[in-house]
């Protein structure tokens, strides 16, 4: 929510594009959210949530979970492909 009491939102995806996205994280400092979508992490500067964010590769099926390490800008990321990538 913003300081308003309203939700605001940006969409992460065009109407035209078929993804599902499996989880979201924020950062600690809410500096960078991070999806799991298909196979890929996507990160995103909040401040900027119009720029194309950053793809993270490496996992070889559907990535399912993502979490920042409290106090670090380290991002850890599950796939059903049974790896943890530690970005």
């Amino acid at each position: 929510e913003s300081a308003s009491g309203t939700s605001e939102g940006v969409s992460l995806f065009s109407a035209s594009e078929q993804r599902v996205c499996e989880a979201v994280a924020l950062s600690g400092d809410e500096r960078l959210l991070a999806a799991a979508v298909q196979w890929k992490v996507l990160v995103w500067l909040v401040s900027k949530p119009d720029a194309p964010p950053r793809e993270l590769v490496g996992h070889s099926e559907y990535v399912n979970c993502v979490s920042f390490q409290p106090g670090r800008e380290v991002l850890v990321s599950g796939s059903r492909d049974k790896t943890i990538r530690v970005w």
